[in-house]
This record gives structure tokens, C-alpha cells and sequence, in this order.
């Protein structure tokens, strides 16, 4: 009888356990139902109209369509806020068409969103805070993250572009030195601790380059040549290569490594502004060391080959001076030439910081000599002989200087 009992008992605790179980589900459901009234979630349509949109905004950019791109992601965010890959690449836009502020507000955007991967987005900050000459800001967003995001920039380069930025800004040379040590040191710890060849050959080019020695460097930028597969990187240290394989006076080396830059050029069909550069600087070079002569028609080949063409307001003057220089030059306008030539020297020499130690001290160097020179030639031409002089002056002063300065 008390068996019986107690089973009854158990029975009708169960029951009201299950019941309650069951008032619990129906009110959760009431409620979830009623949240998802008030805020829904994307239909699955939606969703998918949302990717393909994000996937057409980044054929955009890839195609260099850059106006089509900030609109698609813009829309994008406007749907989605929190769309941080859209807001990412809507950064690498404006950091792209010189836009630097707007640029590092979307990359900050981003981080607080908390990222699978926020190395890429740091780099990105690392990029613009350098572009517009503020290295302390850059230094605090450097961290190991970044060499899972770039082999090129791993955060002991990033460090040493930082620190140089702040070389360039220092106001005594007794600061520049401590930089200057801390920079090598930087350097010297990375190539200890980087697994990745690449990124260790570019480590030791460019302690070499601090360290002036011009022959280390390009060795080290060829073992790093060894292991790039990227077009746009190839095209750029087979330019700085050249460049020293010139100021050490092997004109012949130099032309070879010029003509493998233009080789690379045709191979490769998304150039951007630098790769642009690179080549049309080759070209010049090779009328200075072998039998091309300058056209616009060759360089426009160049401009042609970059999806979208140039939009820079800066790069489109520049080539509008080197047109200038060369249409006059053909004319035997030389006085006209060498005006050309000297607003040419003055874009030149608004070029940012941006912590680009290999443009300060190969790149930059070199293309200044092949300006002077081209100026002399064209001062001597008309008739102002003293200017020639000192034109050619400064082009042998400048292949002579040290890095860094």
C-alpha cells in the first residue's frame, strides 16, 4: 500500500514539473517571438543580396573602379553597420585616393568590432598614421598581429618604418642617433626571430641600408627577389636593385634589371601608382644608360596597364609636366623643357614620409640624379651654361650621399 502510495506521488510530481516545463517553453517563445517583431532578422534573401553586393564592390576595387567601390560598400554599411569587411575595404579605398583621415577612421571602426584577424586593419592604421607624418600614433597599433595579416609588413619592419619617420621629424642630431640605434636594434631582433625567409632577406637589406652598405643591400634585396611571387613587389625591388647597380657606376647591370622591371610591367596586368612609377623611371633610365630614347606614347603604354588609369590629381600633373618636358624637348624648346623639368622637381620633392626608408635611400637618390642630369642637358642646350653646371653638380652630389642623412 505505501508503494503504491509513493508511485502516485511521483506520478503527480512529474506532472507538475512537465507542466511547468511546458509554460516556460511557451512564454520563451512568446517573448522571442516578440523580439524578433520588434528588431527581424535578415531574410535569407536578404543576406545574400548583401554578400553578392560585398562581392561586387571588391571586383569593383580590384578593377580599380574606386568610385563604384565606396558606393557599394557605403551602401553596404548603411544596411549592415557592424558589415566590417565592407567598412575595412571602404578604408583601403580612401587610403588608396590619398584620403587618410577618413581612411583611419573606418580602420579604427573596424577594431572595435573585434576582428577574426585584426592585424590586417592595424597595418592598415600603421600605413595611413605613417602617410601623414604621425609615427607615435602608428607605433601604438604595431604588434606581432600584423605578421599573420603581411609577410611584407611584419611588425619589426613596421617598427623600424615608425622610428625612421621619427628620425626624419627630430629636431637634433643627438635625437636622431638614439632613433637611430633603436631603429638597427629593431632590426637586428626581427631578423633573429623572423621564421620567413622573405621577410628576413628585406630585414637585412634594409639594416645594410642604415648601416650604408649599398652592396649588402641589393644582395639581400636579391635573395628577397628569390622568394617574391607578387608581381607588384618583384617590379619594385628589381627597380631598387637597378638603382644601386648605378650608383655603384655598373651601367650595364643597372639597364638589365631596368629591363627586367619593364618585362614584369607586361607580364603583370594590375599595376598600381608605385609599379607605374617604377617603370616610367626605368624607362628614363634606360635612355641614360643605353639607346632608348623618352616617348609619352611608351609611358602611356604603362598608364594603360593600370585598371581604371590614374585618378590622383598629383600623379595626373606629374604626367602632364612629363609630357610637357618631352613634347618641348622634341620641339628644341629646351628653355621650356627645363621649366617642365623643375615643376617636375618639385612634385618630386613633396613626396610624403610615410616611413619609406628604401625611397629615401635608393629610390629617391636615383631618380633626382636621372632630373639633374636631364635639367643640365637641357640648361646646356639653352645656351645658360653656368646652370648646366651646377644642375650636373647636384646630380653627381646626390648619387654620392649617404643613407640616412
Amino acid at each position: 500500500m505505501m508503494r503504491i502510495q509513493t508511485q502516485k506521488k511521483e506520478n503527480s510530481n512529474l506532472v507538475i514539473i512537465v507542466s511547468f516545463l511546458l509554460i516556460v517553453i511557451i512564454l520563451s517563445g512568446c517573448n522571442k517571438e516578440k523580439i524578433n517583431n520588434s528588431n527581424p532578422t535578415p531574410s535569407l534573401p536578404g543576406r545574400i543580396n548583401i554578400e553578392n553586393l560585398y562581392q561586387k564592390g571588391k571586383d569593383a576595387q580590384k578593377s580599380f573602379d574606386l568610385e563604384e567601390a565606396e558606393a557599394i560598400y557605403k551602401k553596404i554599411l548603411e544596411t549592415d553597420p557592424h558589415h566590417y569587411r565592407a567598412r575595412k575595404r571602404l578604408g583601403e579605398v580612401y587610403y588608396f585616393i590619398g584620403e587618410y583621415e577618413p581612411a583611419i577612421r573606418e580602420f579604427k571602426k573596424v577594431l572595435e568590432e573585434n576582428p577574426p584577424n585584426p592585424g590586417a586593419a592595424k597595418s592598415n592604421l600603421v600605413l595611413c598614421y605613417l602617410a601623414v607624418d604621425r609615427p607615435e600614433n602608428a607605433l601604438e597599433y604595431i604588434s606581432p598581429e600584423i605578421d599573420e595579416y603581411s609577410r611584407w609588413g611584419t611588425h619589426y619592419s613596421f617598427l623600424a618604418q615608425a622610428e625612421y619617420a621619427r628620425f626624419i621629424l627630430a629636431g637634433s642630431d643627438k635625437e636622431k642617433k638614439v632613433i637611430l640605434e633603436k631603429i638597427k636594434s629593431v632590426l637586428k631582433e626581427g631578423i633573429k626571430k623572423t621564421d620567413n625567409q622573405y621577410a628576413r632577406a628585406m630585414l637585412r637589406a634594409s639594416l645594410a641600408l642604415f648601416n650604408g652598405n649599398y652592396n649588402e643591400t641589393g644582395k639581400y634585396l636579391k635573395d628577397a627577389l628569390g622568394q617574391e611571387e607578387s608581381g607588384r613587389d618583384r617590379i619594385s625591388m628589381l627597380f631598387l636593385i637597378g638603382a644601386i647597380r648605378a650608383r655603384e657606376g655598373n651601367k650595364k647591370k643597372a639597364e638589365s634589371y631596368f629591363k627586367r622591371v619593364l618585362e614584369n610591367i607586361k607580364k603583370n596586368r594590375r599595376l598600381n601608382y608605385r609599379s607605374f612609377m617604377d617603370g616610367f623611371y626605368s624607362l628614363w633610365a634606360m635612355e641614360e644608360y643605353g639607346q632608348y630614347i623618352l616617348k609619352y606614347k611608351d609611358i602611356n603604354e604603362i598608364v594603360e596597364q593600370i585598371p581604371g588609369r590614374i585618378r590622383e590629381p598629383e600623379t595626373k600633373d606629374f604626367l602632364k609636366h612629363v609630357e610637357e618636358y618631352l613634347s618641348a624637348r622634341e620641339n628644341k624648346n629646351y628653355g621650356d623643357a627645363l621649366q617642365s623639368l623643375e615643376a617636375m622637381e618639385n612634385s618630386i620633392k613633396d613626396e610624403s614620409i610615410e616611413g619609406d626608408y628604401f625611397y629615401d635611400g635608393i629610390y629617391k637618390p636615383f631618380i633626382m640624379n636621372l632630373l639633374y642630369r636631364a635639367m643640365g642637358n637641357m640648361a646646356r642646350k639653352a645656351g645658360k651654361n653656368k646652370d648646366a653646371a651646377e644642375y650636373h653638380k647636384k646630380a653627381n652630389t646626390v648619387s654620392r650621399e649617404k643613407f640616412p642623412f
